[in-house]
């Protein structure tokens, strides 16, 4: 069936300045605390988990880098950050469904076929950047389950502006145009909220959001 994806919005300053900073003091942290003793996902792995990883967060946060698919804590430490995300950073609604096919394969650029010298739109660049598996997917057989990527408020209001130079991908038939209204209706209740947009799939830890 494939891993399902979705957008969500997603508010930057709780990621910001209680997430990011409770994972970068470790397990000392109220809230890590609080959370270690939430779910059995990783509570076999506490110690291991938190204190090496929180030693090198600043190297490891947002890359995908070899060394972390060997840690013996990672799936665990994943679970970890999508539990806090999840519950302390994601709105309920609306929510941008887009299924198991990744974004910028269902859209591309207006002007792709009309010149050799074709640069890409802001517009996709964002689906690119929402696509991209970071250190915090999981399960990664290809599959990208978990926290893919997100983009700022900033990011979002200039991908709206020029969504317009996004057209779908199959043909360019007239009945994909309600998703693609789609994606505009959501950027734009995003921009109204002020927040962020995050890419995810098959989140868990959904139940109290």
């Amino acid at each position: 069936m494939g891993v399902q994806g979705n957008l969500w919005l997603c508010q930057l300053e709780p990621l910001e300045q209680v997430v990011i900073p409770a994972l970068k003091e470790g397990s000392g942290n109220k809230l890590i605390q609080q959370s270690l003793a939430a779910s059995a996902l990783w509570k076999t792995q506490q110690k291991t988990m938190v204190e090496e990883i929180s030693q090198h967060f600043d190297e490891v946060f947002k890359h995908n880098e070899v060394y972390t698919r060997r840690h013996q804590a990672y799936e665990a430490y994943c679970s970890l950050f999508e539990f806090l995300v999840v519950t302390h950073c994601l709105k309920p609604l609306p929510v941008y469904y887009f299924g198991k096919y990744a974004l910028k394969h269902r859209f591309e650029d207006k002007s792709k076929h009309l010149s050799p010298y074709f640069q890409s739109s802001f517009a996709y660049e964002m689906l690119v950047k929402l696509d991209q598996p970071t250190f915090w997917t999981h399960n990664s057989g290809g599959y990208h389950e978990g926290i893919r990527n997100w983009i700022d408020p900033l990011e979002v209001a200039i991908f709206l502006e020029e969504s317009d130079q996004l057209i779908f991908q199959s043909d360019y038939k007239a009945y994909h145009e309600d998703e693609l209204q789609a994606l505009k209706q959501f950027l734009q209740s995003a921009v109204q909220a002020q927040c962020g947009v995050l890419n995810g799939g098959d989140l868990r830890f959904l139940e109290g959001v």
